[in-house]
């Protein structure tokens, strides 16, 4: 487990020095890099045959796609404008998701990877279609709302999943993502793609709905990880050690 955090902390830093201009971190929020979704990355491809510098190219190129698709969250319809209508920040929020953008394309050119560009093109245009659901609220209940959202946290690495013919892990990655987006929305813990629908934590009736959910996405979980090869047991016990702490 030290050699896979030291690794992981190590892959951050990596990503952590591409993304970085110093002129964007001056305006607008350094990207935050989801250590849950790190973690699974890593997990995936770790047994994956493919080299080393291969293997970590795939990494970083993955969380390039997820900072970018973040970033362009972060550009708030509700801030005050300007007489164009657009705030700077608002610019260079979207400025700075399309340099992360480029950066992944950066990569995939430099490992040729035809089929991992294909695949991930097709995972961000799912991703792009199911927040254009949800922020013009195109659904009619709240189970429908979480699939819109299970869809919009797991859909980039349901395809890499898929990419390297591991499809076994596709329910385990749809459901943990959408548990931890769970948690993060129960115990207030971190912004959520929640928040670009101003849904409030406060809301009685949708936050009961939540802790019922959550529940039964728990004992679902258990289920699906007990099923996964042996091959993910650094997953498999890092899902564990998760579920256990939502039980207390």
């Amino acid at each position: 487990m030290h050699n896979i955090s030291s690794e992981l902390e190590k892959i951050k830093t990596d990503i952590e020095d591409e993304v970085h201009y110093k002129y964007l971190e001056k305006y607008i929020q350094k990207p935050k890099i989801e250590q849950e979704k790190l973690f699974l990355i890593y997990s995936i491809l770790l047994n994956h045959n493919i080299s080393f510098s291969k293997k970590n190219n795939y990494i970083i190129t993955t969380m390039l796609v997820q900072l970018a698709l973040d970033t362009h969250d972060l550009v708030n319809n509700d801030e005050t404008v300007d007489q164009s209508g657009v705030t700077i920040e608002q610019q260079l929020n979207v400025l700075a998701g399309d340099y992360y953008s480029s950066l992944y394309y950066l990569f995939l050119s430099k490992i040729e990877e035809q089929r991992l560009i294909h695949t991930l093109a097709v995972a961000i245009r799912e991703i792009n279609e199911a927040k254009i659901k949800l922020y013009y609220h195109e659904f009619k209940s709240f189970e429908e709302l979480l699939d819109i959202v299970k869809k919009i946290e797991s859909t980039l690495y349901t395809h890499i999943a898929l990419f390297i013919d591991e499809s076994t892990l596709v329910p385990f990655i749809e459901e943990w993502l959408l548990l931890i987006t769970l948690s993060k929305l129960k115990y207030k813990k971190e912004p959520t793609i929640f928040d670009k629908m101003y849904i409030s934590s406060n809301d009685t009736d949708f936050m009961n709905f939540i802790d019922t959910q959550m529940e039964q996405q728990m004992r679902q979980l258990r289920e699906i990880t007990s099923q996964l090869p042996e091959r993910y047991i650094s997953l498999k016990n890092h899902s564990e050690i998760f579920l256990n702490k939502l039980v207390k």
